[in-house]
């Protein structure tokens, strides 16, 4: 495996050793742990990270930080990274709109599948609040979003509501990006 996202001053050694712990704790995590997740290829996930018995695919190289929770119908690509703290929460868990009934008793709904595609990267503390919602390819966004509607590829978003910040790249950069993410990602 070739180790490119390595912290400052970490040994060669001591980055294997922890992509072993990581391997067998990522079994452990998705046979034991939580056995519906799905995923395929290499995880990790941080402490105090929760998935909700919820349709929940993972692609190759998904990184989540610490705390965060997964409480909606997700499917994420691969290269992706969640800062610590990110939340991708259903936007119709509660019915709120009946009188004479308290949200407790309310009746829960169902939420679309979100699709968070390749490259991608969540900053911390953002919220996806989701009902069918896409993230495209390459779009990165900032920390302390809420996110509520789909964001295009290659762009980028910060915001409560999360809006359109700018390009992630010029237009030369862009689809040279996506010809990079066409030939990586080609099989999937």
């Amino acid at each position: 495996m070739k180790y490119t996202n390595n912290p400052l001053g970490a040994s060669e050694s001591g980055i294997r050793l922890n992509h072993a712990a990581n391997v067998l704790r990522t079994w452990w995590s998705f046979h034991v742990r939580w056995p519906w997740v799905k995923y395929r290829g290499f995880i990790r996930v941080g402490k105090h990270t929760t998935f909700a018995r919820l349709q929940v695919e993972l692609g190759d190289r998904v990184q989540f930080g610490p705390y965060c929770e997964i409480a909606a119908p997700v499917k994420i690509g691969d290269s992706v990274l969640f800062g610590a703290g990110c939340h991708i929460v259903g936007k119709h868990d509660h019915t709120v709109d009946i009188p004479g009934r308290t949200v407790w008793d309310g009746e829960r709904q169902g939420n679309a599948l979100t699709v968070i595609g390749n490259d991608v990267w969540i900053g911390n503390g953002t919220i996806i609040v989701s009902d069918g919602l896409t993230i495209g390819d390459g779009a990165v966004v900032g920390a302390g979003s809420v996110v509520t509607r789909s964001i295009p590829a290659m762009e980028i978003w910060a915001g409560n509501p999360a809006r359109r910040i700018r390009d992630r790249f010029p237009p030369e950069g862009r689809t040279a990006h996506q010809e990079y993410l066409d030939k990586t990602f080609k099989d999937e």
